[in-house]
Formats: structure tokens, sequence, C-alpha cells
């Protein structure tokens, strides 16, 4: 029975695929053995083969640091960097949750931004950036919070779009680009002095009319090279200088044509066209997220009647495990990614969250610091909670 679920998940495919791309060699293309694959209903927090340790850190509420929801978040250096859209602004948390610092607010003078659209951490100069989508400006600061400095960038408009950013060397930044009707990119390279496009890596299939998210993370970085995942495909594109390569993962589904996706986006918006394919079953819904470490690769897709599937890979051993299904332990499972840091996964529990789940349950097999966290607010009042999981090296 697992040999079976695993051959219709994962199947060998054609070259068809990426001729319809791009012209490329099979030297190019790698697929997914069924062989490699390991089916589990679950991977839950608890699990030491993957998982090292699963810890709660709940972020410390106060005037400043009032969360809304977050809606990117960063780890480096035992801190948590974190996007709050809803309210348009950057925290920094430690590594127990206690507020650190806020970079920068609202307003027109020096160090102050009209609309922020995103940000991201330069682990080589120790400094924090804002792109300031109305002001067609990114502004730096120091770690502690302090203003350096803003640029203006001639490419100001394509702010407007902006979601993951990360710097991908000293000189370099990578951003994926949100679904919109003025920019088709998916995912583009900066150059860290003026902040021009040096580099389209890959390009939406359609635009939107609503500019709608759905992609939590389209790409990652890992030993310099970078991984590229898009909706509507199974395909994750490899861009290593200036080569690409492709790694092609089938669900016995086929690619949804380009002039359909168009159509049905139009009529029914981005979302519910992902969300139908998905039901529908004949067409691909394509990959919706990736993230990684140095030893680890986690990519989510929807696949039958679980909109949560993951893949985890080893990559030090190549072996591929597939996430989904329902367990008692659900809420920690390492599912539901929303972010990372060296060896890291992080998921993001918002407060609404604990207004639907059985509290009760949550207590019995829970990680580290639940109850600590549980015992000393109500959940429901807080700031959102995040779960860590360390990865086994």
């Amino acid at each position: 029975m697992i040999n079976r679920i695993c051959s219709l998940l994962f199947v060998t495919v054609t070259l068809s695929f990426c001729a319809r791309q791009q012209n490329c060699s099979d030297d190019e293309i790698s697929f997914i053995s069924t062989d490699d694959i390991l089916w589990k209903e679950k991977l839950a927090f608890n699990d030491t083969s993957y998982i090292r340790l699963c810890r709660c850190v709940s972020l410390e509420v106060t005037k400043e640091s009032l969360i809304a929801q977050i809606s990117r978040i960063y780890l480096y250096d035992d801190n948590f960097y974190i996007y709050d859209d809803n309210v348009s602004q950057v925290l920094r948390f430690n590594e127990d949750g206690k507020f650190v610092c806020k970079y920068g607010h609202k307003g027109n003078g020096p160090g102050e931004y009209v609309a922020l659209s995103g940000f991201y951490v330069d682990p080589y100069r120790k400094e924090v950036a804002l792109f300031d989508q109305m002001a067609g400006k990114v502004h730096r600061f120091n770690l502690d919070g302090t203003f350096i400095s803003s640029v203006s960038s001639s490419e100001g408009r394509l702010f407007t779009y902006l979601g993951q950013c990360e710097m991908l060397n000293s000189e370099d930044i990578i951003c994926q680009i949100v679904s919109n009707r003025t920019n088709t990119y998916n995912c583009v390279v900066l150059n860290r002095g003026d902040y021009s496009i040096k580099r389209v890596l890959s390009e939406h299939f359609v635009k939107s009319r609503l500019g709608e998210v759905l992609n939590n993370s389209v790409y990652s970085i890992s030993d310099n090279e970078i991984s590229c995942v898009k909706l509507f495909s199974d395909t994750i594109m490899l861009f290593k200088g200036e080569d690409v390569r492709y790694e092609i993962l089938s669900h016995t589904l086929s690619e949804m044509p380009l002039k359909m996706i168009q159509r049905r986006i139009e009529k029914d918006g981005f979302i519910n066209t992902w969300i139908n394919a998905w039901k529908n079953n004949k067409y691909s819904a394509g990959l919706t997220s990736i993230f990684e470490t140095p030893r680890w690769r986690y990519i989510e897709f929807p696949y039958q009647d679980d909109l949560h599937s993951a893949l985890l890979t080893d990559k030090t051993t190549g072996r591929n495990i597939t996430v989904s299904g329902v367990s008692s332990t659900f809420f920690w499972d390492l599912r539901d990614i929303a972010g990372h840091g060296d060896n890291t996964f992080i998921k993001v529990l918002n407060p609404s969250f604990f207004e639907k789940a059985p509290i009760d349950k949550l207590w019995e097999d829970s990680p580290q610091g639940w109850d600590e966290v549980a015992s000393s607010s109500c959940p429901q009042d807080n700031n959102p909670i995040l779960i860590l999981y360390e990865m086994q090296n």
C-alpha cells in the first residue's frame, strides 16, 4: 500500500515538461525516484530522527511590539526579525521572545517611511533594510535600530509587490515578487548598491488583477544555489552562477495550460484558481513554498485531501519524506512553515489559532516551553507564538 501511494504521488515524467519551459539537456534535469520516498502520516515534533529539539517562544507584548499578524519572519543570530504587513512595521525580538527594538516608523523625515512592503537582514554589514514602496527608497538601519541612510531606487515601482527578501551574497539581494498586473517576475536579484534589477530568475505564469499572495516563500538559498518554485508547476528551478538545472516532482497530474490559467484567474481570481485546481484534481496546483537549511529542504504542495502536504528532503542522504494527514499532535507537527534560520524551521501560531484549537488537547503532548507559555498568560490575548524546529545536523 505504501509503495502504491508513493507511486501515485511521485512518478517519473517525460522531458516534454521541461521542453515547454525552455530547451535543456538531460543532464540539467533530475527526478525524485519513488524508491527514495518514505510515506508518513505525520512528522511529529518529537521525532528525533529529523528534529533535534522543538520549543515554543512567546513574543513579548509591549506598547511598541504588539503584532497584528506576522507576514514574514527571519531568524538571524538567535534573534527574530519580523515584518507585520497589517500595521507596516519591522520588529526584533531576542531568542527568548523579549522585544529588542523597532526599525523606523511612519513619517517623511530621516529614518521614517511612508509604507513598507518588505525588509531584509544584511549579515555582512550587520544591518536591517526596509523597502518603502511609496517613496521608492530603501532605508538602512543598524541592528540596534539606529538609522544609517536612505537609498533611492529606479525600481521603486517594483517595491510595491515584494514578498520574501534575503541577502544572496555580500553584493546581491534576492527578492520574491508577488502576483500583480505590473510585473510578471516571480524571483529577481537586486544590486545591493542601487537596488536595480541585476537578474530575473523566474517569472510568473500569469498576472493577477487582485495582487493576491499565496506563495509563502518561492525560493530558498543553500550553498550559493537558489531553488525556485512556482504555482501550477511541479518543477524546481535551481540556479548556481549562470547554470540552471531542474528537479521535477510529479503528482501524476498534467501542467495546466497557460491560456487556461489566464482565463480562470480573470474569472475566479488567483487564490480560487489554485484551490479549484487542487479540488478538481485534473491539473497540478503546483508547489507553494520552499524553505531550506544546510541539510534539510522543506517543500509544501497540496495533495489529495490535504492542502498542507509537504516533502522533507535530507540532502545528505537523498532521502525524501512526505508529510501529510492529521495526527493527535497535529498542532505541533512539522508543517505550515513560515520562516527559517541556519538550522531551524519556524511555524507561527497567531492568536486566532487558539480561538479554535482545543487547548486541553495542546497540553497532552507539547513541545518544550509550552507549559510556561500557556500558564503565564492567555494565548488568545498574546502576540503570536513561535514554534521552532531545530533540525538534526
